[in-house]
């Protein structure tokens, strides 16, 4: 009896299958990250159980990252404890925030799912060069569950203030992460902090706390007008150095945004 062709065409994609899986065994990093890409375009649900399996236990962060993506565009319920076990547990970030990101897609947040996310955040924010910290902010935002965090944040960053370190490499770096996360998160409670840091010795800094603040929605405008105006007229009094004239131009811009228009003579 003849195959008929939409029997053919299954019978393909079942070798097609097949094979994807195979190579996922011995294959180059490179090969098997495409595998996975394809293998979730032909047949999700078969790949899932794999994609589970790499997660765990591939020694490719490159191959490990790839899965914990491919499974948050699966969208599958059912891998949320393996995600988040990956997100606490995986000994590489880049691993831990690609499941972060997952997670975001296939929950709006369990008390365990948001703890995790939590305590990679905070954990990360102390990491120089390491985008967890980030992605973990992003899908806290996503799933409407920022208030611990951005109240832990706004600790972290008073008690920066508070130590007056500011010349020093890893309080720089912590200070300008945790304003960089608050934009992320959003939370009008961390306005007062967020104008505090419009006095930060480095420009760069400055800039981020800007960004920041520009961010927020549901901004206090009385509020942000009289940190803005102090922090320009700060700079005013320091005189015509080129830093200073740059943060004055840069608030003149931001303070026409909140409907106030200040000159720099």
């Amino acid at each position: 009896m003849a195959i008929q062709p939409n029997e053919s065409e299954s019978r393909s994609t079942r070798g097609l299958t097949d094979k994807l899986i195979q190579g996922l065994n011995y294959r180059g990093v490179v090969w098997r990250g495409d595998a996975i890409k394809r293998l979730v375009e032909i047949d999700s649900q078969t790949a899932m159980p794999v994609l589970l399996r790499i997660l765990q236990v591939d020694e490719s962060t490159h191959v490990r990252s790839i899965a914990a993506e491919a499974l948050g565009e699966i969208g599958d319920a059912t891998t949320i404890s393996q995600l988040t076990q990956a997100l606490m547990d995986d000994a590489d970030r880049g691993v831990r925030g690609y499941a972060a990101e997952a997670l975001s897609k296939l929950t709006s947040g369990t008390p365990e799912v948001s703890q995790a996310l939590l305590q990679a955040l905070l954990e990360d924010i102390h990491v120089q060069s390491s985008s967890l910290a980030y992605k973990a902010a992003q899908a806290l935002k996503d799933m409407s569950n920022i208030d611990t965090a951005t109240l832990e944040l706004i600790k972290v960053l008073e008690s920066c203030y508070s130590s007056q370190q500011f010349e020093n490499v890893y309080n720089q770096t912590l200070r300008l992460k945790t304003i960089e996360v608050l934009g992320i998160l959003g939370d009008t409670r961390a306005v007062p902090v967020l104008l505090k840091a419009l006095l930060e010795p480095q420009l760069s800094h400055f800039s981020v706390a800007l960004q920041a603040l520009e961010k927020i929605e549901g901004i206090d405008r009385e509020t942000v007008i009289s940190g803005l105006v102090k922090a320009f007229e700060y700079y005013k009094q320091l005189g015509r150095q080129p830093n200073h004239v740059d943060r004055c131009q840069m608030l003149i811009e931001i303070a026409k945004k909140f409907g106030l228009n200040m000159e720099y003579e």
